[in-house]
């Protein structure tokens, strides 16, 4: 199931087009770093300008520049790095609900720091080794399943974007922490990776880390009294070997571009999050209402939402949640991490779903742990229930998208049908299977899940963002006509992907312009040249019609108008 997954994540890194703002934006960032061989200050236009970027690290683009230099630039090429990082974090993961799930069947002989497990807690003899490593194997095959086949992260993990190196470093600062304070040998050197983590998450996205995980961490320490934790980290080697990481570059940046650390920190992790009218240099404010976040989450489990509420709803019933926590200790720590990034920004003003990415490993794992629980009791018949009306929920709709891909002939027809079919299969093990074989229709359902997404993102991807969040399209249709050679131009936004298709790519030549108004497009006319001028078709629509006949449409698609002068 893995494998499937990964391979699909990995085609689509090469068949969808970078998406304007983000993907685009940061995929050009690291080509001009990659260029000018300025690995200090990362680069972008601006106003027509290049300029300092000063809004992110450079963690991401040091990475994506490397991987344009061995592989070329691509599209494939700028989301490698992040697809690596992204298997490695469902490795992690799984790591560690083995180890979390394993230890807690120990029954005596455990550490005093580590969790009883649920038999011992009842009286019940210790689990036999053999068991234990089962129970641990089982739980990372469902804790991977259930990250790797959600939807944020399933959507992320062959993306160009800052949030997965993010995850990255957080995912390696919590578990090291939590193998600091389960007892683990070297502990020390776990407590040092534990603030190696945290430089990794502070060069991918700023202090953001430290938030999230002191956050997290904080709230645990103080549920199960355990305060000298914080007390026995390895804090001055930890905090050298986070300076010696983190701070060359902030000074670095700040020489290279003073007012930087005013910006980055001001602006980009304070005023951002509370106002929706900020000054940011790269965008516009993203204005939510107020607990937005928690439904962002519920969309980011799909569609594992029920079930993985359902699973830890279930530890806690009859008993008082905080009560129950300080008895679960390492679920809570798995919880904990999970809801952070949610509790953080429920308040927030600006958000995006992506923000809730570095909880999702964390969710996963408390998920898996629950749901091994779960297959273990004698409630099992329930949870097979459940899977088969789900499934059997989804085989209409495996079968009509099947039937539509068919119809209309798309070339990803195949992948629709192997949905449906992946779909039958399950649905089929879920009728036939007794208790105990649960954990196989889990992953069945993981599968079904991963293919249902993948295929949907290669029918309908390069569809809807070529064209409604990207130019490439556009830019295709152009190199076309008999205005192929000539220099494109964006006379009213920075259109980054233009830039990346263009330049980055070598399949034209952009030229930079201050931006424009509307009213004043046909100014445009009067400078030199015999550029093709690349607007949106809603702004095209609000030029008066005198200024337009004086213009030639030289391409068009649904969102993009290409233009040069009337003949």
């Amino acid at each position: 199931m893995l494998a499937t997954s990964a391979a699909l994540a990995l085609a689509l890194t090469a068949r969808l087009p970078l998406a304007d703002n983000t993907e685009s934006r940061y995929g050009t960032i690291a080509w001009q770093m990659s260029r000018s061989g300025d690995w200090v200050t990362p680069r972008i236009y601006t106003a027509g300008q290049l300029q300092p970027f000063l809004g992110k690290p450079p963690l991401h683009f040091w990475l994506t520049a490397l991987s344009y230099r061995v592989f070329g630039v691509s599209e494939w090429s700028a989301r490698l790095p992040n697809f690596l990082l992204s298997v490695a974090i469902v490795a992690m993961t799984a790591a560690f609900a083995a180890r979390l799930r394993a230890r807690e069947e120990m029954g005596t002989g455990t550490s005093p720091d580590t969790v009883s497990s649920i038999d011992s807690l009842h009286g019940s003899e210790p689990v036999p080794i053999s068991s234990r490593a089962f129970r641990g194997r089982r739980a990372a095959a469902l804790a991977a399943v259930i990250l790797a086949s959600s939807a944020l992260f399933f959507v992320l993990a062959g993306t160009c974007i800052l949030d997965v190196p993010l995850t990255f470093g957080l995912t390696g600062a919590m578990i090291a922490f939590a193998r600091f304070a389960d007892g683990s040998p070297h502990r020390a050197a776990w407590g040092r990776l534990f603030f190696l983590g945290l430089a990794f998450g502070a060069l991918a996205k700023g202090p953001i880390v430290l938030v999230l995980a002191g956050m997290a961490l904080g709230l645990w320490i103080g549920l199960q009294g355990r305060w000298r934790l914080a007390l026995e980290l390895p804090w001055r080697s930890g905090a050298a070997l986070f300076c010696v990481v983190v701070l060359p570059w902030y000074i670095l940046a700040e020489r290279a571009s003073p007012g930087f650390l005013w910006y980055f920190i001001v602006h980009e992790h304070i005023l951002r999050y509370f106002k929706s009218e900020y000054g940011d240099l790269y965008g516009h404010g993203r204005k939510q209402p107020y607990g937005a976040v928690w439904l962002m989450l519920l969309a980011a489990l799909l569609p594992w939402t029920v079930l993985v509420g359902a699973s830890l709803a279930r530890q806690f019933r009859s008993r008082k949640i905080l009560t129950a926590l300080r008895g679960d200790p390492w679920l809570a720590y798995a919880i904990l991490w999970g809801l952070t990034p949610a509790v953080f920004f429920t308040f927030a003003r600006q958000l995006l779903p992506t923000y809730l990415l570095p909880g999702l490993p964390g969710l996963a794992i408390a998920a898996a742990v629950s749901l091994d629980r779960w297959i273990e009791s004698d409630a099992e018949p329930a949870l097979l229930r459940w899977l088969r009306w789900h499934l059997g929920a989804l085989l209409p709709l495996a079968a009509v998208g099947s039937a539509a891909a068919v119809v209309i002939g798309a070339p990803w027809a195949a992948v629709a049908i192997l949905a449906a079919a992946v779909c039958l299969l399950a649905w089929r093990a879920a009728r036939n299977l007794r208790p105990g074989g649960s954990a196989a229709v889990l992953v069945l359902f993981g599968l079904t899940t991963t293919v249902a997404f993948g295929g949907a993102a290669m029918l309908l991807g390069p569809r809807i963002i070529d064209d409604r969040f990207s130019a490439k399209t556009i830019l295709a249709q152009l190199a076309t006509t008999p205005a192929a050679d000539r220099p494109i131009v964006a006379p009213l936004e920075d259109v980054q992907s233009a830039i990346f298709y263009t330049e980055a790519l070598g399949q034209g030549r952009f030229e930079p312009c201050v931006p424009h108004k509307v009213e004043s497009i046909g100014e445009l006319l009067d400078a030199p040249g015999n550029a093709v001028f690349l607007v949106k078709r809603k702004d095209w629509e609000r030029v008066e019609p005198a200024v337009a006949s004086r213009f030639t449409v030289m391409a068009e698609t649904e969102r993009w108008v290409a233009l040069g002068p009337a003949n």
